[in-house]
């Protein structure tokens, strides 16, 4: 074999060994990428639980508080909450919220019993679609 033979048989070996590891590189890459969104999306999604149980909780604290509490708003950078009453009985509340933070939404429905000590003692709870919630507390919540 010449010298220019083997010169050019090698520079072709390293061209096929620099696309492998470029290939590699570039599936590495997309893995992280994926990897990344799917952290970012369960960190959302816990976010979204925080935010729906605080609203449940605040909800629960301020029925125990008075009875004719009948829902509130609260907005922050990134996201909100929107809690709805409603006295379905003498002691029955049906307590509806939404939470949402940056594009995503999640809502809860709770049916909850009020003595008249104001304990309050939650008989049913439901996770919602957003959109099975009652009219009223998306007239609230507005473009929320």
């Amino acid at each position: 074999m010449t010298d220019a033979r083997q010169s050019g048989q090698a520079l072709l070996l390293a061209l096929v060994v620099l696309l492998l590891v470029s290939t590699t590189g570039a599936l590495v890459a997309g893995a992280v990428a994926l990897e990344e969104r799917q952290y970012r999306r369960e960190v959302e999604d816990v976010r979204l639980r925080a935010l729906l149980d605080a609203a449940v909780s605040t909800g629960l604290t301020r029925l125990a508080e008075t009875a004719s509490y009948g829902g509130h708003r609260e907005r922050w950078e990134g996201g909100s909450l929107a809690v709805e009453v409603e006295r379905k009985g003498p002691a029955v509340f049906e307590i509806e919220v939404l939470a949402a933070f940056r594009s995503r939404r999640v809502g809860g429905r709770a049916t909850v019993n009020r003595g008249e000590d104001g304990e309050v003692r939650v008989i049913r709870w439901l996770r919602l679609d957003p959109r099975e919630l009652s009219p009223a507390l998306r007239r609230r919540t507005g473009s929320f």
